[in-house]
Order: structure tokens, then sequence, then C-alpha cells
């Protein structure tokens, strides 16, 4: 039985869940959520935050399975039936996903709190829900000392889902008002998308019927994996229907990089990448073998034990591994395979690779996938799709509202200088700015400066 509460009767917890309802009308324009997520990250979590997008509807009570809402009988839940055609809702769900991050980090910037691990999920998600809402952390909310505490934040109109009840219903839960009204009615029915001319990410103009992609590929050097890292992961796995190929830089590709002391080791970034993919609900491909990590090669994947052991496997996505390895190959029960691995150079698979269809880039580094084509085709490759996610903390081209949106954050948060927004958006070189400028701030806790 959750209370009532505003923000200022809150109480700071080292964890906090925060569930909001997800509607059409929600997912075309979400920021009448702005303040709530605001709200709540800043007066409720200290180490990490979790937004839990659900169905707004009283039905979700009633012992339906996940995914399923009792009122619309066999349709799924509106996440689910947005994964059911990638390609054409994309442009509609990466701009709502970015926007609800973009929300996120100004929300972290008030709070002061530039190196909390947030996330953002969806019921309706393949996948563990404990490894999603406790990031794996099996002694969360148990309140003994040294655990995790946790709370669970609802807002008004949602209830904890049927099949979250025995994670959530034991932990403190506080109902917050919304400042809208919403109709419950239109959870599952799924808002026409439209790929016109301004928008910033459309389906490619050379194939404008394309088939979903059975393999996506992205890469980067995810040091600090933070909000911006997550959505690009998030919308790759969206848009794939088989398999993600994620390429993460050696260690030798950043030693050039500023606080170049500072950037995490390979098998912790590799370790991170694989592990919030598995939350998403995807299926880790690859084997123990040794201490070796996983690297893409100009042979292909070799793999190896990478940043994973098989109980984290176990404690994230809910399977068994006891076996030592876990699953290689086919998709499993619905499942996208994940293939996280080293790469050597900036290229990677995408350079040789001829199973790979898309490749998912931002906004700042389209460059680098204008290159992943033309080594293509200097290879007698197929070039691959270039699909474009909007950056975090820049209003979406093409939409008139985004300067309006962006500037009642803005007021929101106290937040006036752009550049600073932009440097500040969860970006590696940011982070490890702010730690080594807090490494001897005695305000600053352990748990602050470590990721």
């Amino acid at each position: 039985m959750s209370s009532s509460a505003t923000a200022a009767q809150l109480n700071l917890t080292d964890h906090a869940i925060l569930i909001l309802p997800f509607t059409s009308s929600l997912l075309q324009n979400p920021a009448p959520l702005f303040p709530v997520i605001a709200n709540a990250l800043s007066n409720a979590a200290r180490q990490s935050f979790t937004i839990l997008f659900s169905a707004a509807s009283p039905t979700q009570l009633s012992g339906q399975s996940p995914g399923l809402d009792e009122k619309e009988g066999e349709k799924p839940l509106l996440y689910a039936t947005l994964r059911d055609e990638p390609i054409s809702n994309f442009v509609l769900f990466q701009r709502f996903l970015c926007k609800v991050y973009t929300a996120l980090v100004y929300a972290q910037m008030r709070a002061g709190r530039p190196l909390m691990d947030v996330e953002v999920h969806f019921d309706g998600e393949e996948g563990d829900y404990a490894g999603k809402l406790f990031r794996g952390n099996s002694n969360a909310g148990k309140g003994r000392d040294g655990d995790v505490h946790v709370q669970v934040i609802l807002a008004e109109g949602v209830s904890i889902p049927s099949h979250l009840n025995s994670l959530l219903s034991n932990l403190p839960s506080y109902t917050v008002p919304i400042p809208f009204a919403y109709d419950a009615d239109a959870l599952t029915h799924t808002p026409t998308n439209s790929s016109d001319s301004s928008s910033s990410v459309q389906t490619p103009a050379s194939n404008p019927t394309a088939s979903p992609y059975p393999v996506v590929a992205l890469g980067g050097t995810f040091d600090h994996l933070h909000a911006a890292h997550k959505l690009l992961l998030h919308l790759a796995l969206f848009l794939t229907t088989r398999k993600l190929i994620v390429g993460v830089m050696s260690d030798a590709l950043l030693a050039s990089k500023s606080d170049a002391g500072l950037v995490q080791k390979l098998p912790e970034r590799l370790g991170e990448v694989q592990r919030f993919l598995l939350r998403l609900g995807g299926t880790y491909i690859g084997a123990s073998s040794g201490d070796a990590l996983p690297c893409y090669t100009e042979h292909g994947l070799s793999h190896g034990q990478g940043g994973l052991t098989p109980n984290h496997d176990l404690a994230n996505t809910g399977r068994d591994s006891r076996s030592g390895t876990v699953a290689i190959g086919n998709k499993l029960d619905g499942r996208i395979e994940i293939a996280a691995a080293e790469i050597t150079d900036a290229l990677g698979p995408t350079r040789y690779d001829p199973d790979i269809q898309a490749l998912v880039v931002s906004r700042e580094t389209i460059s680098g996938g204008k290159a992943v084509n033309a080594t293509r085709r200097e290879k007698g490759l197929g070039e691959l799709e270039l699909w474009v996610v909007d950056v975090i903390g820049l209003p979406p081209a093409g939409e008139t509202n985004a300067d309006a949106e962006l500037e009642e954050m803005r007021g929101m948060d106290g937040v006036e200088d752009e550049k600073v927004i932009k440097e500040m958006k969860m970006g590696s070189t940011g982070i490890r700015r702010w730690i080594a400028e807090h490494a001897h701030d005695p305000s600053v806790t352990q748990d602050d400066t470590e990721s």
C-alpha cells in the first residue's frame, strides 16, 4: 500500500524506482512527465534511479502475464507493440526516449549528482525484472546493514504491475501527483508515425519500405556508461530483430583521451555494456574461455569470458548458467543476441562483416558512419543503413516545440548555459573531468567517485 507524497515528503534512499504511465499521447509528447522525473530523482535517490514505464490502468492488478493487458485481451502493452514494427516506430520511439533521458540528465545536474546511475525500462520488455529494477543486486531493498535501500514512487493513476508485486510490494512506496490527465484506454494504440523530411531520423530514403534488420551494429568507448550510451544501446537493440553487435574500443585506442588515467579498463567497460543490454532483455552470446576477453578480429569474433561471469549473467537475466557458458547462436525465446566485444580499430566488424545491415550512430558521429560505408564500398560489401540518434541535451531537429520544452527544463533545473548542458550530458569526458576535480573533496563520498 503506497502513501501519497509530495516531492518534499519523499525520503532520500540509495535507489529509487519511479513507475510512470506509458500511453500513446505521452509517447508523442513526454514533456508533462519532466517535472515528475526531476522532483523524484532529486528528492528520492542518492546513487541510482530507474524509470519503469507501465500501463496506466487498474487492469494491471489482475494477474496478467508480463506484456499483456487484460482489457485489451491479446493485445500487447504499448512497448511490445512498438517493438513489433521497429523501423516504422523508430522515429517516434527514439524521440521519446531521448527526451526522457534528457530530462534525467537535467535532473542530475540540478541535484549535483553527475555520477548517478540512471536507466529507463518498459513493462513489456523481455528479460528478468529483478535485474532491470535492482541492477542485479540480490540484497536490494531488504533493509539489512550494508544493503541497498530502495523505494518505489508511483505516478498517480499507475499501480505496480501484478507480475512485479513479489518484487516491489514490500518496499516503501509513495504516490506522487501528475500535472496532467491521460486516457488509460489508449494504452496499446500506437499513433501513426510520420517519417517526414523534418525528422532527424527516418526510414532510409534508399529503401523506404525496408524489412526489419536482423543484425544491427554500433561502437564506442562506453567509458563510465552514462545516459547517452544507454540511449544509443537501447535504440540499437530496439531496431534489430536477431542480433546486436557492439564494438567496445580497446584500451590502446583510448590512451590519448583527456584524463586518460581515469578511463575505465576494457573489462569494466565491456561488462557494463553487456549487463545493461542483458537488463534490456538481450541474450549474451559468448562462452567462457580462460581469462580471454571477446574481441573482433579480421577473422570474426573470438569468444572469451568477457566482462561477465556466469553468476552475473544469472543475476541479471534469470537464466540458468550453471554450465559455465551462456547461449551462443540462435535467438532464444524472442530475445536479441548480444555480441559485445573489444575492437582494436575504429571500424571493428563493420569493416568486413557482410551479415550487418544497419549501423546506429549519434548526430555527433555521422562522419564515422560514412567512413564505414566508404570502406565497405572499397571491399565490395553492401553499405549499411545509417540510423542517427538525437544527442541528449540538444533539441531534436525539425521540432517546433523543442526549444520550448528545453526552456521549460532549463527553468526547472536552474541551468542557464547551454554549453554546460552539452558538456554535462553525461559525456565520458565531462564525467572524468568531474571525478578528477572532486577526487580530494572531503564532501564527496567514495561511492560518488567510484563507477
